[in-house]
């Protein structure tokens, strides 16, 4: 079997981008994230350049983007819900953790809520209350041994 080979690149950032990673770079492989950004951007472009007239492209094509379009929305409710999760009750992120969508929290005190928060992203609120969701149960997995401890 051939030993797959690799080549380096250089990845400019902006300075606040940067300084914002040197923070978090140990929680996941960078030199990862990078890669499958790229792979998504030059299999759109190489759709693009195989021609739009074909119908099979074009969805194709358009897939890929609404794929990347709703994971926006993700990442925005992750990031609402990481921090909203700071100021949430032992008893609400220990319901949302365990069930989710379906917790008594949710559907009694969050939903209007955070369908309210989500108006900005209008387009697309229950994947942002998704990645909310998410969010917060990450926040919780991050800090529950600490607490019942």
């Amino acid at each position: 079997m051939a030993k797959s080979r690799t080549k380096q690149i250089s990845v400019t950032l902006p300075d606040g981008l940067y300084e914002r990673l040197q923070t978090v770079k140990n929680s996941f492989m960078v030199s990862r994230v990078c890669q499958e950004a790229i792979e998504k951007e030059v299999y759109r472009q190489e759709l693009i350049l195989k021609g739009t007239q074909e119908m099979e492209n074009v969805i194709e094509r358009l897939k890929v983007e609404k794929e990347e379009h709703d994971e926006q929305f993700v990442q925005n409710g992750y990031s609402d819900g990481l921090d909203d999760a700071t100021r949430l009750e032992y008893a609400a992120l220990l319901d949302i953790s365990k069930n989710g969508w379906n917790c008594d929290s949710y559907q009694e005190i969050f939903e209007d809520w955070l369908r309210e928060q989500a108006q900005e992203n209008s387009d697309n609120v229950d994947k942002y209350i998704e990645g909310w969701l998410k969010g917060v149960i990450a926040f919780w997995n991050e800090v529950k041994d600490e607490i019942e401890r």
